[in-house]
């Protein structure tokens, strides 16, 4: 139950709010992100003199951004569908930064006589603009639909400060802090909406808004008529992002969103970078190691600098059920069609089974495996709507029940009509306001073979357990070499494993080429490395 007591703050008081603000139990993090949300809505409800509220608000952004921050750490990265607990932190997050941002635009209703106010403007229109694109973000790192309304709300604070001629007023972003604008803060926004956000694992996304706000001073969002534009668009009267330029509509509300000045200084990046400098030094984050740094900013260099382009592969409309097996021992079984069973040489028999072997031992088939259990056992398959394909994957959707499934989960997929299970991943994943989801999944080529995988090296020995892996074929055409599949973690370059198919061999993993929560896909050599000699 709810306490019953008065809050610790008096919205009449404005003074004592920033006080009570200064002086946030911020160790507690559950309860100081409570305080701060009850101080926000007190304040909405009973709003100060503009001024005073103004002032309150900038005292409440540098708490509420890293205690947002924390809390939100509780759902950004976990499988979905989101559990009622995930649901509800989510909700209450998003609902503050939204809240922040109508807050700034009722301090400049209420001080619509206030010289004072009107001199601070510029500063409200860049704190409703960067609020409003904060919930927007928000919905991307918890995978979520966006909440009807979120672009035509940042839309019309932009077009508000366009119209008011602040576009590019500079403002501090914080104290001691270089300036921002309108202009750079919304182009931010676009540039993360451009990044397939939804398609990003949490990590790489953090990089990405850290990237987009040092990148977006090279945006311009430009009327149709001004020269410059790059291939996207929006229009500020429809409650959606950015789309190739080609599909936006000849209205006033039309913009371009022009990049064009982003080109050099993304290439002089990954200059740098391939010549070993470090990413810290080029203001990237000191949490960004250089080489995945390269290889996600490559990833966005055609949709922050180039036209937008069209599919590799075509989608076209189709329909049917897909039928998704989730878990390794599901996928292996319907990959394969046998569960997956220790090679023989390296066995170790439990009591249970020693026992069964010697009560049935006239029974059984010495050519069959001892740990027999029927193929019937029917692994569960998960029951996907498919949407629309393309020559590589699928667009799929699935109501709310279900099992919960992750961004870049290794799947076995089965396409209606056919016998055969192929092996996939999520690329991207989207829970809706109804609580279905949607995903994207892409099709590893195939066809794939089943193979028993496990480390070799000191510790190591001749009865340890070997775990399920795969052979993924390559692809010439896309100078996609011959891959294997292996459980998470156990990647590093040049190190050395052994694979069973009809025999032991002995593989060198080379470069790391996609991973996941349940899986690491590397290419591979050969190497003459000789097997343990009991073996």
């Amino acid at each position: 139950m709810e306490s019953s007591a008065p809050p610790p703050f008096d919205v009449r008081d404005p003074a004592g709010c920033q006080a009570f603000l200064a002086n946030l139990p911020i160790t507690n993090v559950p309860l100081a992100h409570d305080l701060v949300g009850k101080l926000l809505k007190a304040l909405h409800d009973t709003p100060p003199p503009a001024a005073e509220y103004l002032a309150v608000l900038e005292a409440a952004r540098e708490p509420l951004a890293f205690l947002q921050e924390e809390v939100a750490a509780r759902y950004s990265a976990r499988p979905l569908p989101a559990n009622d607990v995930e649901s509800a932190i989510f909700t209450k997050v998003a609902s503050l930064w939204r809240l922040m941002a109508g807050a700034y635009a009722r301090v400049a209703d209420l001080g619509g006589g206030d010289a004072g106010i009107q001199a601070q403007l510029a500063l409200i229109c860049q704190r409703c603009l960067h609020y409003a694109g904060q919930t927007i973000v928000e919905h991307y790192r918890a995978h979520r639909q966006l909440d009807a309304g979120l672009w035509l709300e940042l839309h019309g604070y932009y077009d508000t400060a366009e119209e008011w001629g602040l576009v590019d007023a500079e403002v501090g972003e914080s104290p001691g802090q270089a300036g921002t604008t309108c202009a750079i803060t919304y182009a931010a926004v676009l540039l993360i909406d451009l990044a397939n956000p939804y398609g990003r694992a949490p990590k790489d996304l953090a990089w990405i808004i850290r990237w987009a706000r040092l990148m977006a001073p090279g945006g311009a969002v430009r009327k149709p008529d001004d020269a410059g534009g790059r291939g996207y668009g929006l229009d500020l009267m429809q409650d959606r992002g950015l789309l190739p330029v080609d599909h936006l509509s000849d209205t006033p509300s039309a913009r371009l969103f022009d990049t064009s000045k982003l080109n050099e200084p993304m290439q002089r990046l990954l200059g740098r970078l391939k010549a070993g400098e470090d990413p810290k030094a080029l203001e990237l984050g000191d949490d960004c190691p250089a080489l995945p740094a390269a290889r996600l900013l490559l990833q966005l260099y055609r949709p922050w600098c180039l036209a937008a382009m069209p599919r590799r592969f075509q989608r076209a409309s189709a329909s049917g059920t897909l039928s998704i097996a989730l878990q390794a021992e599901s996928i292996y079984f319907h990959i394969t069609g046998g569960e997956f069973v220790q090679p023989q040489h390296a066995r170790v028999f439990s009591r249970a089974e020693m026992e069964q072997y010697w009560t049935f031992r006239n029974q059984l088939d010495p050519k069959l495996p001892l740990n027999m259990r029927t193929a019937a056992l029917a692994f569960a398959l998960d029951l996907w709507d498919i949407a629309d394909q393309s020559l590589n994957g699928y667009r799929v959707g699935r109501n709310t029940a279900g099992p919960r499934i992750e961004h870049n989960q290794l799947i076995a997929l089965r396409p209606p009509g056919k016998d055969a299970f192929m092996l996939g991943r999520i690329t991207w994943l989207s829970q809706q306001r109804d609580g279905g989801l949607r995903a994207g999944i892409h099709v590893l080529p195939g066809p794939v073979t089943g193979v028993a995988v496990r480390p070799t090296g000191a510790g190591v020995g001749p009865a340890d357990k070997y775990m399920p892996g795969f052979f993924v074929p390559g692809i010439t055409a896309f100078k996609e070499p011959l891959s294997i599949v292996l459980p998470p973690g156990w990647y590093s370059p040049g190190r050395v494993v052994e694979v069973f198919t009809d025999r032991p061999i002995v593989v060198r993993l080379e470069e790391l080429m996609a991973k996941g929560p349940n899986f690491e896909r590397c290419s591979f050599t050969l190497t003459d490395q000789p097997l343990p000699a009991a073996l």
